[in-house]
């Protein structure tokens, strides 16, 4: 299989249970003339007052080394990102999650800043998709 293919295969093959559970709503793009692939979730923080995040994992030719480029975007419009929608909202910190850090970061396994950034000497191994979205969800109802 393709670089692609793989990442096709994994961003569609998430469980329906939790995407219902948590509302994620993936959705999947391909900007044109380009190796990428992204799938777009939004998560729901209970421990940030219901604080809606759009969370953007860009897949590339490495991604099954060098993480899911993670970066959250503007739930009401995906091609909006920035640091302001990074969650800490009103200066409360979340776990594994640094949008000080240059560039902003997520320190989870599966993602680009984790493997790439912060801990590059580890590599992805198990790091599935489900894995990752469930243990953002935890961070951010934590």
């Amino acid at each position: 299989m393709t670089w692609e293919e793989d990442a096709r295969a994994e961003t569609e093959g998430l469980k329906p249970y939790f995407v219902t559970k948590y509302g994620w709503a993936p959705r999947i793009a391909e900007p044109g003339g380009q190796e990428i692939l992204d799938l777009y979730l939004t998560f729901t923080s209970k421990r940030l007052g219901g604080h809606v995040f759009g969370l953007r994992l860009r897949y590339l030719p490495d991604w099954q080394v060098a993480g899911r480029r993670e970066a959250f975007v503007n739930p009401q419009q995906a091609s909006e990102e920035g640091p302001e929608y990074w969650p800490p909202a009103a200066g409360t910190t979340v776990r594994g999650i640094n949008p000080r850090h240059n560039p902003p970061v997520i320190c989870l396994r599966g993602t680009w800043g984790y493997h790439s950034v912060l801990h590059a000497d580890r590599p992805m191994g198990d790091s599935t998709l489900l894995t990752l979205l469930l243990e953002l969800q935890r961070v951010f109802d934590e």
